[in-house]
């Protein structure tokens, strides 16, 4: 009788702590992540990732850039920045909704090819309230100086 009363009270205890983990976790602070990747003229390709203090409700604002900094300016029409953000979600059927979709992952993209130095993205995102986090990441590409760069920085 023992070995079954401990068996039943391990058996609840799994659920309720389960119950207690999804209803009380969200990140507490900012989280962000850089990386860059040299080109053979010295210019540097930086990709960054920024995620706000998650508010309740479990949303939180983000941007991304991918940059080519140093040297001349990309030129219009040949040269391009490109910015690939993705959100993963992890815990228990975790979704994420960011850039008008929802799901576990999403991502969203801008190509710049008008001579900019940069691709830019920023929004809000939300998560389920089964989510327990949510990983971000930022993938910067460019063709810039005859040279195909690519580097990605993450949360």
């Amino acid at each position: 009788m023992t070995g079954r009363k401990t068996l039943l009270t391990s058996v609840m205890a799994i659920p309720a702590a389960a119950a207690l983990a999804l209803a009380g976790v969200s990140p507490a602070s900012a989280a962000s992540g850089s990386a860059s990747s040299s080109f053979s003229n010295g210019a540097k390709l930086t990709a960054n990732i920024w995620i706000a203090t998650w508010a309740s409700g479990g949303c939180a604002d983000f941007s991304s850039s991918a940059v080519v900094s140093g040297s001349h300016a990309p030129v219009a029409g040949h040269d391009w920045v490109k910015n690939v953000t993705k959100f993963d979600p992890w815990g228990v059927a975790p979704s994420v909704t960011a850039f008008g979709q929802s799901g576990d992952p999403v991502s969203g993209s801008w190509t710049n090819n008008n001579g900019s130095r940069g691709s830019y993205l920023s929004g809000r995102l939300c998560t389920n309230w089964r989510t327990l986090g949510v990983t971000g990441s930022t993938t910067a590409s460019a063709f810039y100086n005859g040279q195909t760069k690519i580097v990605t920085a993450s949360t």
